[in-house]
């Protein structure tokens, strides 16, 4: 019935770890049993999250809430927080203002997980983002990286939308000199935080469209990487992308609607689409990630 909520008593995609962890919290909220708990989804926008590192295995228990916190009683959370796979409890809290934000509050233990990608670790709170599908993610990182090359030392690219930088530090060590643009204050820290590679990429926290906006007078890169939300391109950033003159474009995109927008302004500006190479992160659902690269033509 759409809009219905149903318990999920096992996830099958979950490491046992982590539902471990999830059968242990589900029985402190009064779960009954499987298919025990079926109803509307919350009206106060309260829903558990639970978040599993691949680079060590502990896993984060998040109460996400909206305008008002909810928690874990403090007997539930040391409960919860003695679990061995378990490395801490956030309370994490919408907040009603214009540009949406979230408060944290660490409940127990620590309010970050470990995370891997290329040889890159990173320190990622509960409320950053980072792929959930580890296996996929390094196909995905190894498709942009593929598109890009060769990078010559001294090479020049862009990450747009970059997050905490995984592209970026890829295309870092293959070479490249990478400027990365993230508007997420906490993914920029996360990703210059990153240890792992001689080299760091260089992390500017700003609106891509701002940014491509002052970046114009800059040397052209060889290399330009996107990866905007399911909403695609922001307001001008398609221009401004064609403006840089990159010799290349490495769109990656989980919707093909937005995607097949986005492209049409980059090919009428004089780009061709030299290859499009489908990354099933999410199997079993219907979203799928394209990688696009681009060619400037003449």
């Amino acid at each position: 019935e759409p809009g219905a909520l149903v318990d999920v008593a096992e996830c099958p995609v979950l490491p046992e770890d982590a539902n471990r962890v999830l059968q242990e919290v589900r029985g402190g909220l009064g779960a009954t049993g499987p298919g025990g708990m079926v109803g509307r989804a919350d009206p106060r926008g309260r829903r558990l999250v639970l978040r599993h590192s691949a680079a060590d295995g502990g896993v984060l228990v998040i109460f996400r809430g909206q305008g008002r916190e909810w928690a874990g009683s403090p007997a539930e959370m040391k409960r919860i927080g003695s679990l061995p796979e378990v490395v801490g409890g956030v309370a994490l809290t919408g907040l009603a203002v214009r540009r949406g934000g979230v408060r944290s509050r660490v409940l127990a233990g620590r309010d970050f997980l470990v995370e891997e990608s290329g040889g890159v670790r990173f320190k990622v709170p509960a409320a950053t983002f980072f792929q959930v599908n580890p296996a996929a993610a390094v196909a995905l990182v190894d498709q942009v990286v593929e598109m890009a090359a060769p990078l010559k030392p001294g090479d020049t690219a862009l990450d747009l939308y970059g997050g905490v930088g995984v592209f970026a530090w890829a295309l870092s060590a293959a070479g490249a000199r990478v400027t990365v643009c993230e508007a997420d204050p906490h993914g920029v820290d996360v990703g210059r935080e990153g240890v792992g590679s001689p080299r760091c990429p260089d992390f500017q926290c700003d609106d891509v469209g701002r940014f491509l906006a002052r970046a114009q007078a800059s040397p052209r890169p060889q290399v330009v990487v996107a990866n905007p939300p399911r909403t695609g391109f922001g307001k001008g950033v398609a221009a401004g992308i064609a403006a840089a003159g990159g010799e290349k474009i490495v769109l990656v995109s989980c919707d093909p609607g937005t995607l097949a927008r986005d492209l049409k302004p980059l090919m009428n500006a004089g780009y061709q689409l030299a290859r499009v190479v489908p990354v099933d992160l999410f199997p079993q659902t219907a979203h799928v990630e394209t990688v696009s690269l681009l060619m400037r033509s003449g």
